[in-house]
């Protein structure tokens, strides 16, 4: 039996997470990420809310995998970064995943990047050293090490430490951001505080 094919079971898995996934998606854009409840999805995809909890363990894991599937089908948006200078590289980086956040509206950013998401990459992450699948820390993770490997980043450089606090400065900026109503420049807010975190903090001397 070939490798690539599926057992039945493996199918209706697989169609399940897909009839939610596209669930998720028409709610978001028909009527906003407000109406996106795992009730909601659930009568809109035609399963169950045990079915749903099989597959996602809530509501804010389901908006994460939206996310990333949104993210990677723009993947080739980001594939030239990080042959450069790293801050410059950093910067564009950041500047491109923010221009993605607010192509998914302000509802969904509010909506996301709340307090109760365990999806997004905390200090509990990094100090129990735990990789996050997050495109955005994914991304910068090896933007940094090919910056290392090429001498940009000071010796003792923590690699690690930086994409925590990385994490923290864009997580803070958002949040401030949507306590706002979104009233100030995303992009130009995150491009000032991390260019001056970056400069201060992160290049090897001559660079």
């Amino acid at each position: 039996m070939s490798h690539d094919m599926k057992t039945p079971r493996q199918l209706r898995t697989e169609k399940v997470k897909n009839d939610i996934m596209a669930a998720t998606t028409d709610i978001i854009r028909e009527y906003g990420t407000d109406c996106v409840t795992v009730a909601n999805i659930c009568k809109s995809a035609g399963v169950s809310v045990g079915s749903f909890y099989h597959h996602f363990g809530s509501k804010d894991e389901l908006l994460s995998h939206y996310l990333i599937d949104a993210f990677d089908r723009r993947a080739d948006e980001f594939e030239n970064i990080g042959n450069g200078n790293v801050v410059e590289d950093l910067l564009e980086y950041y500047r491109l995943y923010n221009a993605f956040l607010l192509d998914q509206g302000f509802d969904f950013i509010r909506n996301f990047y709340t307090n109760t998401n365990k999806g997004l990459y905390s200090r509990r992450n990094y100090l129990l050293g735990t990789k996050s699948h997050v495109p955005l820390t994914r991304t910068v993770d090896r933007i940094l090490r090919t910056a290392k490997e090429k001498g940009q980043l000071a010796e003792d450089c923590d690699i690690e430490q930086l994409i925590y606090d990385m994490s923290v400065l864009e997580k803070g900026v958002l949040f401030d951001w949507c306590l706002c109503d979104g009233e100030y420049d995303l992009q130009n807010e995150v491009t000032r505080i991390l260019k001056n975190y970056l400069l201060r903090s992160v290049v090897a001397s001559g660079n």
